[in-house]
């Protein structure tokens, strides 16, 4: 068995221009900025998953569930886990990430729906030092150096539990019960389980550092808005300057936590406006899978590109969700897949560095998002096919909607660096048209997604 490597080497560049100015409390700004962060997909499962009886399932943590698995066969299982605790090679794996990508904040797996803890918690033993063959605190050593390299760290935590004795998910008959991914608790065994929760997330706080607390499985029945007040009221004493997300209830009807996170709808910019903070776009995954409607999505570079443009827009941020396969290493659909949209960033992070979206009053074109600074003008162009004519020097006309423009100087951004495109001008002056020359055209047919640059 493979040992898991600790993040691949994504090439994720930050870009510092924000959309809107959420009015809220300064502790969430530098989430405001981080327009790209990274969630570990991670489960204790996902060792042995994909080859159980011949199931396959995504990374989302519902294995246990669906495959029937009763916790204590559960338990076995996963005793072989065995991940990296060699300090050097951590901080070799996360300094790469930290060069290249200069990545905010990194969401660590905590504790998954199956109550597998992946850190050496003092309040049970169903965790990866003493119960697996890791023997050692894996969350502390990848903790330290994310910290270190001046990386936040956030955790993911889910509320409901299926290992915990408090809760049950099957029927004595080992029938289960109707509500999919859900628990009953046992009759007056629940405030038990909060004291356990609250401790296991006082450590994850005040003994892990956390800036982050990043909540699931919140539908449980049991589970009320006043256990979330009160939980809410206790980290914010920890940690006065920690940020949780919103799952912690009823999201329609409570304004929990200090961002929203939303994982299949892009929410409208009125939506964003009326609640007026920040918020995350969840991809799940590199795989393309979609968690929610177990559905196959993203699977192109460009697919993925455009639906982080598309949030961006709306004046979100994204959230990639990095996918570990039954080995314990990345897989290589999405080392793939990550290498390619981490080139296009490499070429075109420059377009994203101290500029801000527009929407009118400067260059654009049809099926492009336009970034305005200091006179120039990045128009990112969504999809491929607006050159013309392979016997002339193409042309991308501008739109008649600006026949006032005067173009000074105009570029191709590329992997081999700024390809010139000629102003061409009208009987007026004004520029009606840009030309590439045609030895370029190979160069461009390669662009995933083309950027033009203009100064005027």
């Amino acid at each position: 068995m493979r040992k898991f490597v600790f993040i691949s080497t994504l090439f994720f560049l930050l870009f510092d221009g924000a959309v809107f100015s959420f009015a809220g409390d300064k502790k969430n700004e530098w989430l405001e900025k981080s327009k790209i962060g990274l969630k570990i997909e991670m489960g204790a499962h996902i060792l042995f998953q994909r080859d159980f009886e011949g199931f396959i399932a995504n990374e989302n943590g519902l294995f246990l569930y669906a495959a029937s698995l009763q916790p204590e066969i559960y338990e076995e299982l996963i005793r072989p886990l065995k991940l990296v605790t060699d300090k050097k090679k951590i901080d070799s794996v996360v300094g790469i990430l930290k060069k290249t990508s200069n990545l905010p904040y990194v969401i660590l797996p905590a504790k998954n729906y199956d109550g597998f803890c992946f850190w050496d918690s003092a309040v049970c033993d169903y965790n990866i030092k003493d119960h697996t063959d890791t023997k050692a605190d894996w969350l502390r050593l990848a903790v330290d150096s994310l910290k270190e390299q001046n990386i936040r760290v956030g955790f993911s935590y889910s509320i409901i539990d299926w290992h915990h004795p408090s809760q049950i998910q099957y029927k004595k008959d080992g029938s289960r019960y109707a509500v999919k991914m859900n628990t009953v608790m046992n009759e007056g065994a629940k405030e038990s389980y909060i004291g356990y929760m609250t401790e296991q997330l006082k450590e994850l706080v005040t003994g892990y550092g956390a800036d982050m607390i990043y909540f699931d499985g919140d539908w449980a029945p049991w589970w009320t808005p006043e256990d979330a007040e009160a939980l809410l009221k206790k980290l914010y004493e920890w940690n006065p300057d920690l940020i949780v997300n919103n799952y912690l209830g009823d999201r329609k009807k409570h304004r929990w936590g200090d961002f929203d996170v939303y994982k299949t709808v892009i929410p409208s910019k009125s939506a964003v406006q009326k609640r007026n903070r920040p918020w995350v776009f969840s991809m799940n995954t590199f795989t393309g899978v979609d968690q929610i409607n177990n559905n196959v999505l993203y699977k192109q570079i460009g697919d993925f590109i455009g639906k982080i443009i598309s949030v961006w827009e709306e004046g979100g941020s994204i959230l990639i969700s990095l996918d570990v396969m039954n080995d314990a290493i990345v897989s290589e659909e999405s080392m793939k897949l990550a290498a390619g949209i981490g080139e296009w960033f490499r070429i075109n992070g420059e377009i994203f560095k101290d500029t801000q979206i527009v929407s009118d009053g400067k260059i654009a074109y049809p099926d492009t998002v336009s970034f305005y600074a200091q006179d120039r003008v990045y128009c990112l162009q969504k999809q491929n096919g607006l050159w013309i004519a392979e016997d002339k020097p193409y042309r991308l006309k501008l739109p008649s909607s600006f026949p006032d423009t005067v173009v000074k100087e105009a570029w191709l951004l590329t992997g081999e660096g700024k390809i010139p495109l000629i102003p061409v001008s009208g009987k007026d002056g004004n520029t009606t048209c840009l030309e590439l020359n045609p030895r370029y055209r190979d160069v461009y047919l390669s662009l995933l997604m083309p950027v033009y640059g203009f100064e005027y």
